[in-house]
């Protein structure tokens, strides 16, 4: 049997490939993922997000990003896309770099079929590397449901679910809160 060894990509390779790229992809330990395109639904949920974490966070110490800012998790050598994330404070940036950013206190992913075990895997592993991380929200994109992850301590979490539309999601880090109908606002299932 014939095996094919995929060429080890550096993470500095992948962002110079990623540039010239016509679709987005994430990284992880050398190789290059393409990223699938969203549904309506994942697109409003996540700029849904987006608007009322801007709006609750007006004139504290925090940005808020969406979707096109690469987040980089040096101890895993991986980085992704979060659908949106939080920052406290002053942003971190890989080497200088505007579009690579090193640190998050709360990310969120909008989940999909196909990208759910990764979602709720992997790419959470990945981002408990990061130091300033303490919530992470998995926001459903076909029924009304909210998975709150908190960190208790450095190895452990907890999950709160929210299931109804009048529930209101409590970020105590951040010191705001959440309807779950602002996010979910002219979602349809």
């Amino acid at each position: 049997m014939n095996t094919v060894l995929k060429p080890y990509l550096s993470f500095k390779d992948y962002l110079v490939a990623e540039e010239l790229a016509v679709e987005k992809s994430e990284y992880y330990a050398g190789e290059i993922f393409t990223m699938a395109g969203g549904t309506f639904n994942h697109n409003l949920i996540a700029g849904n997000l987006h608007f009322v974490l801007k709006l609750a966070l007006k004139g504290k110490s925090a940005n808020v990003c969406i979707g096109d800012v690469k987040l980089y998790m040096p101890k895993a050598d991986a980085s992704t896309y979060p659908d949106v994330f939080v920052i406290k404070g002053k942003p971190r940036y890989w080497n200088q770099r505007r579009d690579v950013l090193c640190n998050a206190t709360l990310i969120a992913e909008v989940l999909s079929k196909s990208t759910q075990d990764y979602e709720r895997a992997g790419k959470f592993d990945f981002y408990c590397e990061l130091p300033d991380f303490t919530d992470y929200l998995i926001v459903h994109q076909n029924q009304v449901k909210v998975e709150h992850h908190l960190k208790q301590s450095p190895f452990q979490w907890l999950r709160t679910d929210y299931t109804d539309l009048e529930a209101v999601l409590e970020l105590k880090n951040l010191n705001i809160a959440l309807k779950l109908a602002d996010i979910y606002e002219n979602v349809e299932f």
